[in-house]
C-alpha cells in the first residue's frame, strides 16, 4: 500500500466509517475496534491504543515502522513509512519525537 492509502483508511476511522457521504464501517464497529481489548489497555481490535503527550490516539503498525494514527480529538491522521526493521528502537524514537513536533505545534496554533 502506498502511504496515501494507508492514511485513507485513517480517514476512514477519524470519519467514523463515512467515506464520500456513504457508510461503508457501522461506526459500531469503530467504536468497539478502538477500545482495550483482551486485558489489554494499550490493544484494540488490531489497533495499538496509546497517549502521545496528552493526546489520546490509536494506530495501527506494519513492517519496519510503518504506521498509521490517528487522533480523534485533533482530527488528525499521521502516517509514516521508515526503514527501520532492524533499528526498531531507532525507528520508535524518531517516530515519537516527530509526532511530539507536531502535536506541539498545533497546540501552538
Amino acid at each position: 500500500m502506498r502511504p496515501r492509502d494507508i492514511t485513507k483508511l485513517g480517514q476512514l476511522y477519524l470519519n467514523k466509517g463515512m467515506w464520500n457521504d456513504k457508510q461503508v464501517l457501522s461506526e459500531a464497529w469503530i467504536q468497539a475496534s478502538t477500545q482495550p481489548h483482551f486485558g489489554n489497555d494499550a490493544y484494540g481490535y488490531h489497533w495499538r491504543l496509546m497517549q502521545i503527550n496528552t493526546e489520546t490516539c490509536y494506530y495501527a503498525t506494519g513492517f519496519g515502522v510503518q504506521r498509521m494514527y490517528v487522533f480523534p480529538q485533533l482530527d488528525l491522521v499521521v502516517t509514516m513509512v521508515q526503514q527501520h526493521y532492524r533499528s526498531m528502537p531507532e525507528g520508535d524514537r524518531a517516530t515519537r519525537n516527530i509526532l511530539n513536533e507536531i502535536i506541539e505545534s498545533i497546540g501552538n496554533h
